[in-house]
């Protein structure tokens, strides 16, 4: 019995001394926290939000870098939500010389890059409404805007009405 009790109180000793050794190792007070993105997606009137914005280069179709959080929460969107079929990408500019064929390749580079990342293209749909449909002003810049609607489920379209919405198909995306 004394044996058994030398033991087990060694083994609680070299236990509590290996602790204490790693403890300093373990805990780093000054390591910066990296920064997580929050992937959070809801719906609103039929069309998916985000808590960010996607974003493009001043006249052109590039998407910026500061995109990226809302892309990659709309890619995860489509992964959670495999039922939705088909999302309509609206391309939406204030009005300008060529502002239909800029909502249109907006659309279309959000698509691509979602088909990029795996996303069947045959679930997307980019479309241009130029600034047919402005929020204000039909001159102001808040009007530039990509709209995600979702427009079919299991194969059908949502609310009786076109899946393209009344805009510019902007090309097929599978090509």
């Amino acid at each position: 019995m004394k044996y058994l009790i030398a033991t087990l109180i060694l083994c609680v000793s070299l236990i509590h001394s290996v602790q204490a050794q790693q403890e300093p190792s373990i805990v780093a007070y000054n390591e910066p926290k990296k920064e997580s993105v929050a992937l959070k997606y809801w719906i609103d009137n039929n069309e998916v939000r985000t808590e960010h914005d996607i974003s493009f280069a001043n006249g052109k179709a590039d998407l910026l870098p500061a995109s990226l959080p809302a892309m990659l929460t709309i890619k995860k969107y489509l992964e959670d939500k495999n039922y939705i079929t088909l999302l309509r990408v609206e391309g939406h500019v204030s009005c300008g010389t060529g502002a239909q064929a800029l909502s249109e390749a907006r659309a279309k580079a959000v698509c691509n890059w979602l088909v990029e990342q795996g996303i069947d293209c045959k679930r997307l749909l980019p479309v241009g409404f130029g600034c047919n449909k402005p929020l204000m002003d039909v001159h102001n810049e808040l009007n530039a805007r990509i709209t995600l609607v979702n427009a079919a489920l299991r194969g059908h379209a949502i609310g009786g009405m076109a899946v393209d919405g009344g805009g510019q198909v902007a090309g097929d995306p599978c090509k």
